[in-house]
């Protein structure tokens, strides 16, 4: 019998995965209108999956959009205010997906989802 937890597992990533480099990459192209082909380009996603439960999404980006997200001071140079100014490129992302990855895995393993799952699984077994 094949192990459809592991593939539910791994396609579940797999769909997070996309949704995260899709929606993100919207949201850069959006609020940054500077440099953002490098930005943009140089993410990618990675999927890595055995025959148990685990899984593990990789994603990679460069380091200048980590500190893009993190708060700066800035003056306002009419009215002498310190204002804070950060792009939201980074952690509203990985913390959305990742709590939608967990609320997926704790909530859309249907008796409908295995017996799909299962049916693809001997497909692709038998040829």
């Amino acid at each position: 019998m094949p192990n459809f937890k592991a593939e539910f597992v791994k396609r579940v990533l797999i769909d997070e995965g996309k949704r995260y480099h899709k929606n993100q990459g919207l949201e850069i192209q959006k609020r940054l209108q500077f440099h953002t082909k490098r930005i943009y380009n140089a993410r990618s996603e990675q999927v890595s999956a055995d025959n148990s439960m685990d899984g593990q999404l990789t994603i990679k980006h460069t380091a200048y959009q980590r500190f893009l997200d993190i708060k700066r001071k800035v003056r306002n140079k009419k009215t002498n205010r310190l204002n804070q100014r950060r792009y939201r490129i980074h952690n509203r992302f990985v913390m959305g997906h990742y709590y939608g990855i967990a609320n997926r895995l704790m909530f859309e393993l249907t008796d409908d989802v295995k017996d799909a799952i299962i049916k693809d699984l001997n497909a692709m077994s038998n040829g």
